[in-house]
């Protein structure tokens, strides 16, 4: 379990009040997302006990045990009524915790923002043990001002002198997993061994190990095995009890100042192919995965013939410049989804500057004759029609090069003209010293 050891009793005294504020309480009228306080007093009349709790589950999202006898507080966060992150604090007066930081929902007062037209709140904190090689991050969210809590992520891990993660520990707030990833390096640090396990919502724990072979070659990950010939080709198989079972391969070709590389999976009915090409400095200039359904097709009376369907297809394109800098990245998506609409489309392109800052994004979204509800019932009207939604985002930063600011305008062209415009900015503000960070992100929706 992450305990937090790196922070100082300060900078976990900021967590807590952080993850109070944004994830507990009645943040909204909505009882979904609302927990409730409760006290428990001891015989003396002091407080002993403070929890905050899911009414209808009881499930807990913190907890406070008062230890009177040593003088400290046991403080226990949860995610999904699992425990997820623990510490112990001192006793601290209200007068005293306010002498020593600022409490978040004051914090976002003083910079100024109408509390109506936040959007999103996003607190990160880091901090590093140069000592122990260790490193802790927490990222706690919240919609609006303080209206509806989201979950807390959490990642710890220690690395070695080089700097190269040996093991990590986190919770990951979109999956609700806790997960562990551990690597084993030889004496020239490559990757011998790679170990991933999680802990699911139903508390089962899924493992996956991955080895390679001093080349730093995978041999084996999720039971399929690696085998490798002198024609630049390796062979998937997954073992049976008999034998091993073909599941695909790996082939690299090298075209003049090109390297290309593909691998196909494949199984009874689904098919994954991935293409990627690198350049003579072995960087990733494109990059194209797609997922095909094998399916039975009728041809004529009595014939059928097996056909290969796209399902999905990624692509990613990588431009550099002269000092070998990436200054431009698109990337394209299709899904036939046959439920909701003939299939969706998307293309993000991503401009960099010559530091490698992020400086503009633009992405598009079409869904072709997709699926759209118009009214309330009783006069909901089903309709079929092809939409399309845009975004544009520009980045700027400060002389230190951290970013200050994002603007993003979003809207809808489904009849090319401008429709349902959204002008939202983020706002950033940093703390920083040797081996502490803050990081404060305010999204702003400005009224139009």
């Amino acid at each position: 379990m992450i305990t937090l050891d790196n922070f100082t009793d300060i900078q976990k005294l900021i967590f807590a009040d952080a993850f109070e504020t944004m994830t507990c309480g009645n943040l909204t009228l909505d009882r979904q997302y609302a927990t409730e306080e409760e006290k428990k007093f001891d015989s003396e009349g002091r407080l002993s006990e403070r929890r905050f709790v899911y009414p209808n589950s009881k499930g807990l999202k913190l907890r406070e045990v008062y230890d009177y006898e040593h003088s400290y507080i046991n403080c226990s966060f949860y995610e999904l009524g699992e425990e997820i992150l623990n510490f112990i604090l001192p006793f601290y007066t209200d007068e005293e915790k306010r002498s020593m930081f600022t409490p978040i929902k004051e914090k976002i007062l003083q910079l100024g923002f109408p509390p109506e037209q936040i959007e999103k709140i996003v607190f990160h904190q880091k901090c590093d043990d140069k000592k122990s090689l260790t490193s802790q991050e927490v990222w706690t969210h919240c919609e609006g001002f303080f209206t509806k809590g989201n979950r807390t992520d959490l990642e710890s891990f220690t690395y070695d002198k080089k700097g190269k993660k040996l093991f990590i520990e986190e919770y990951d707030c979109a999956w609700g997993e806790k997960r562990f990833r551990r690597y084993t390096f030889d004496h020239n640090g490559n990757t011998i061994m790679e170990r991933e396990s999680w802990v699911t919502d139903r508390l089962l724990t899924i493992e996956e190990i991955s080895i390679y072979d001093d080349k730093n070659r995978l041999l084996e990950k999720n039971g399929v095995h690696y085998q490798y010939n002198r024609e630049n080709v390796s062979l998937l198989t997954f073992p049976d009890p008999r034998t091993f079972i073909p599941k695909g391969y790996i082939r690299t070709i090298r075209k003049d100042n090109y390297t290309e590389t593909t691998e196909y999976k494949s199984d009874e009915r689904r098919i994954e192919e991935t293409i990627s090409t690198f350049d003579h400095k072995k960087r990733l200039v494109k990059k194209v995965k797609r997922t095909y359904y094998k399916k039975w097709e009728k041809i004529r009376k009595g014939k059928y013939a097996l056909k290969k369907e796209v399902h999905r297809e990624w692509s990613e394109e990588y431009t550099y410049n002269e000092a070998g800098v990436l200054v431009k990245e698109v990337r394209r998506h299709f899904f036939n989804e046959e439920f909701i609409s003939d299939g969706s489309y998307s293309t993000e392109i991503i401009l960099y500057n010559d530091q490698g800052q992020k400086v503009e994004r633009n992405e598009k979204w079409e869904y072709k004759n997709s699926l759209e509800t118009i009214g309330e019932r009783p006069n909901l009207k089903i309709v079929y029609k092809d939409k399309i939604f845009l975004e544009h985002t520009l980045y700027y930063y400060d002389s230190e090069g951290n970013l200050t600011r994002e603007e993003l305008k979003k809207w809808r062209a489904d009849e090319g003209i401008e429709t349902d415009i959204e002008y939202l900015t983020t706002h950033h503000f940093y703390v920083k010293d040797d081996e502490y960070e803050e990081h404060l992100k305010v999204t702003v929706k400005e009224i139009v």
